[in-house]
């Protein structure tokens, strides 16, 4: 019965995506979190931003170190630019950038798809797709979350890569 369930979740994740809607995963309040167990216990979550573009890029970083939903946590307070050019949280075109944050203080982790152009702070281009990653469901302890910000059919993407 299980695995009839997980065939009917990634569908239902994979027909979301297509329609361009905003995916929030969330922990199982009885699953006791924590991912694969017996591991390291790591006390970090690494963040790689990635600007496939050739413009400037403000990618929209979001933490809380508790479970927000998605207009709780895109507020002025929860907003992370703690990295990228002169640590505004700004990243020139073609330019990678990684941070890490302690697991205590990414519970729920977003971006609101970040802004593009020259001048992405005060006149942005374009914006990506908002993506939010709940820590014990989408993202553990240890893990690196990649946001890859890229142009796509004459606008802008932003996908997503949680690597163990």
């Amino acid at each position: 019965m299980g695995s009839w369930r997980a065939i009917l979740t990634m569908t239902g994740l994979a027909a979301a995506l297509l329609s361009g809607c905003v995916i929030t995963i969330e922990p199982d309040p009885g699953s006791g979190g924590g991912g694969g167990g017996g591991g390291d216990p790591a006390t970090t979550i690494r963040v790689r931003i990635v600007n496939t573009t050739n413009v400037g890029l403000d990618p929209k970083i979001f933490l809380s170190n508790e479970v927000l939903t998605t207009d709780e946590l895109f507020t002025l307070g929860t907003q992370f630019t703690s990295f990228g050019f002169l640590t505004l949280g700004v990243l020139e075109p073609f330019d990678i950038d990684t941070f890490e944050v302690a697991c205590t203080d990414a519970v729920t982790i977003g971006t609101q798809g970040g802004n593009f152009g020259d001048d992405p702070l005060n006149n942005p281009d374009g914006s990506g797709r908002v993506i939010v990653l709940t820590q014990g469901a989408s993202v553990f302890c240890g893990d690196t979350v990649v946001l890859t910000y890229s142009r796509n059919l004459g606008g802008f993407t932003t996908t997503v890569t949680v690597e163990e």
